[in-house]
């Protein structure tokens, strides 16, 4: 056998046993996606056996501490009604520790759907301004212009330029120690979420207030941009003298 067949067949062990290596590696560390539908994590174990199916038994092994300490699972969820994702790493740590590596993460809407409804909020008050006495309907009926509740697509793309995208995330490390069963497991991973949902509102309501205060009106039209105050200066006359 000649150097160039030798070295053809030392190539294709090496490419057998580094398939080998990744199939030991997929069994022992394996993942799977579920969709929980309204939440990426939950403590409800039926809605738990419905969306992991057959492999139910696998979360419940990670999660409890049944698995050999050379295995790990990552559970990746994306529930359908919610703009959410993230992920699950169970697994032992250095120490002989089990715990679980978790992402989540929660986004807003496009950009641009995003623009529509925060600048119609604040289009929405400045015409309520104008006209104290007028309802919704009433004031979207004045139409024409004297008085604008809409967007145009101007000031949408002024916004998406200088806007950048919204929503947020947390990383934690969630200890599952041995007194935890099932359940606690379950919880305590389900905490992460309520923190992410917390999070969320919370910014949120900071660009809700950026926009409710007028701090982007400079991304708005002049003809619907508030005008700046006048100050009135007192003059103060100097007592004549008797």
């Amino acid at each position: 056998m000649d150097e160039a067949a030798i070295l053809a067949e030392c190539a294709a062990l090496d490419a057998a046993y580094a398939r080998a290596d990744d199939e030991a590696r997929r069994n022992s560390n394996p993942s799977i996606t579920v969709d929980l539908k309204w939440s990426l994590w939950t403590t409800d174990q039926t809605m738990w056996r419905a969306a992991a199916g057959e492999k139910w038994p696998l979360v419940c092994a990670a999660l409890t501490g049944e698995m050999d300490e050379d295995c790990s699972l990552t559970i990746r969820t994306s529930p359908r009604k919610e703009i959410r994702d993230g992920h699950v790493y169970v697994r032992w740590n250095s120490e002989g520790d089990l715990i679980a590596e978790v992402f989540f993460r929660a986004e807003w809407d496009e950009p641009r759907d995003l623009a529509h409804t925060l600048l119609s909020q604040r289009l929405h008050q400045l015409a309520q301004r104008r006209h104290p006495c007028r309802r919704r309907q009433a004031l979207r009926r004045l139409g024409g212009d004297r008085v604008r509740t809409e967007p145009t697509q101007d000031e949408i793309d002024r916004f998406c330029d200088g806007f950048d995208a919204g929503g947020s995330s947390i990383e934690r490390t969630v200890p599952l120690s041995d007194d935890l069963d099932l359940d606690g497991a379950l919880r305590a991973i389900d905490a992460v979420e309520s923190l992410l949902i917390t999070e969320d509102a919370a910014s949120w309501d900071a660009i809700s207030e950026k926009i409710r205060t007028g701090e982007y009106d400079y991304l708005l039209d002049a003809d619907v941009r508030p005008r700046a105050r006048r100050t009135k200066t007192k003059t103060i006359k100097k007592e004549k003298r008797r």
